[in-house]
Parts: C-alpha cells; structure tokens; sequence
C-alpha cells in the first residue's frame, strides 16, 4: 500500500507515551497501552498487504515473507543486543544473565518467559517484539487457511477471534494474575487481530462509520492514560486495551479514508514514527538506568536523547544498508510494532 505519512504519526505518538512511561514520567501512567497501537497498526498494515497478494495471485509467498520480516526487524536488534552487551557489565555489575537475556531477546521467546520466569530483566521490553514474530510467523498460514472463503466471511472469522481473544485475555487476568496475562502472545493477540479485521472491513467497505468515532475514543483513551489507569490495574487489560484497540482502529480508518490532520502527517513526526521501531529497541535499557539513578525529568530528557541519536544512526546505516539489499521504499510502514513494557 501507499506511504501514508500520518501513520508514522500515530507510530510516533505511540513510542512517546511508552519511552515516557518507562521514564516514570507521573502523568502519562498508562502510557504502557501504546504498544496495543501498534500492536493494531501492523496487524492492518501486514493482513492489508498479505490480503491484497492473494487477491492479486491467489497465493502467499510465505518464504519471501519470512525473509523479509527477517530483514526488516532482525538487524537493528543485533545492534541492540551487541551494544547491550558491551554496556551491560558496567552498568548493572551485580547482574550475571546479560548473556541469557540478550539470548532470549534475539530468539524472540521474551514474551513467555518474561511471563513465565521474570526474564529477562533489563530486555524485557522485547517481549512485545517476541508477541509480534509470532505473530508474524502463523498469520500467512491462517490467511491461507482463510482463503477459499469470500472476503466478509473472513471478517466474521476475525471478529469471532477477537472476542474470543479478549474474553480469553479478561479470563487468564483473573486466573493467573497480572504477569501471566500481560506478557504472553495468546492474551495479547488481540490488537494485532483487531488490525487485521481493520483491513478487511476497509477492503468490504464496512469500516465509514468507525471513524466518525476516532474523536471521542482519543478522549477516552488520552484520559485513560493519563488519569485513570496504572501499571498493574486490572482494569489495564480490560477496559484499557480495548479503548486502545478501538480508538487505534478507528484513527485508522479515519486516515485512510478520510485524510489525516496536517500535524498528525508532519515530517518531524512521521520522521519519530520511522524511527520507532529503533527508538523502541534503544530507550528500555538506558532508561531503566538513568530511573534507578535519577529522577523521572532526567530519565526522560537524556534517555530519549540518547536512544534518538542511537535508532537515528541504526536507521540511516544498518537500516538504510537493508532497504537497499531488499531494493524497498525509503519508506516502510510495516516494521515491527515497536514499543512495549
């Protein structure tokens, strides 16, 4: 699909509120339901473009997929895990699993056994990327298995999923607790799946009337994030995630088809949106220092430079040296969702 620079807008709004999060900045506590946006941002983008190659040749190239997946997200998290290796030492002296950690972190199981085990600990923000490489890895095959149905049909399918989801997800909160639900794939599936049933109904034509309701979910979610929900509230992975669902989906439609704010389109902000999946990748650690070490304004002022130097440098070398093997658009919209807890 097209370049549409406003979803790097929602993107970057997106990977601030987690880097802000993560800085324990007081008034944005439930800045850690930005990662369900992106969670439906590359749902849509993914189920949009693999969709539209059945349409196109009635098959998926899934090894092509595979590797393209691989190229896009893969680099810039060996960068990651390398500099993290070379730090870590240093700055956490007391800590002997940097290794085991960065092990875990680079064969995407951080989502399970952060759930399972609490590990790993200064890396646990790749437990969202671990949720998306799952994702990545069985939706091809469920749109094969999709694929002899005709296109409304499938968007059943996705809807029953979701509900099934998100009733699964509210089950497993009150069985297991707050850290087993938060962290797995299973119970966090849903944002992607919402954004997949997003692209669906954008191809039938069902999805004009969600957008009329972007303005009033924005206000329930900004008032979710900064007044009403913290880290371990309940209510977070109930009523949180699913505002953040809705409101993301309909932001999208309204984009898509109705065109976006100027300011949502902005280069600088699009520019923050490109940069996302490294500003992602970078931020956790430093901040996870600098808020043992420092108050919340200087945790979130020299972690988000730093982490801004570091993804823009990832971006425009390991990155840009990518784009050129794969010959793809300087711009691409369907990088790995980037920011989590």
């Amino acid at each position: 699909m097209a370049y549409i620079p406003a979803l790097d807008g929602i993107r970057a709004i997106a990977v601030m509120l987690v880097m802000a999060f993560h800085a324990n900045t007081p008034w944005v506590s439930g800045g850690f339901l930005g990662v369900d946006v992106f969670f439906v941002l590359s749902g849509f983008l993914i189920t949009s473009i693999l969709y539209a190659e059945i349409a196109r040749t009635g098959r998926i190239d899934i090894r092509r997929f595979y590797v393209r997946r691989f190229a896009r997200l893969a680099p810039p998290l060996g960068a990651c895990l390398v500099l993290y290796l070379v730090a870590a030492p240093y700055a956490w002296p007391e800590y002997y699993h940097h290794m085991r950690d960065a092990l875990l972190a680079a064969a995407y199981l951080s989502d399970y056994s952060t759930a399972l085990w609490g590990m790993p600990e200064m890396l646990r923000h790749t437990w969202s990327l671990a949720a998306e490489e799952h994702f990545y890895l069985l939706w091809p095959l469920v749109l094969l298995l999709l694929r002899p149905l005709q296109p409304r049909t499938v968007l059943l399918v996705l809807l029953a999923l979701y509900a099934t989801g998100t009733a699964w997800r509210i089950a497993c909160l009150e069985l297991h607790g707050w850290y087993l639900t938060y962290y797995r794939f299973d119970t966090r599936a849903t944002g992607m799946i919402a954004g997949a049933a997003l692209a669906l109904a954008v191809r039938c034509g069902y999805a004009a009337h969600l957008g009329r309701a972007a303005p009033i979910l924005c206000v329930t979610l900004g008032y979710l994030i900064a007044f009403s929900l913290y880290w371990r509230n309940p209510m977070a992975l109930q009523a949180g995630v699913i505002t953040a669902e809705l409101t993301t989906a309909a932001t999208i439609v309204l984009i898509v088809q109705s065109g976006a704010p100027r300011w949502l389109g902005s280069p600088g902000l699009s520019y923050i949106g490109r940069l996302s999946y490294g500003l992602y990748l970078f931020h956790y650690p430093v901040m996870h220092y600098l808020r043992d070490e420092y108050d919340w304004p200087a945790a979130l002022v020299v972690g988000s430079a730093a982490a801004l130097a570091l993804s823009a440098i990832s971006y425009h070398t390991i990155e840009a040296w990518v784009r050129r093997c794969r010959g793809s658009a300087a711009h691409d919209q369907t990088g790995s969702a980037a920011p989590t807890v």
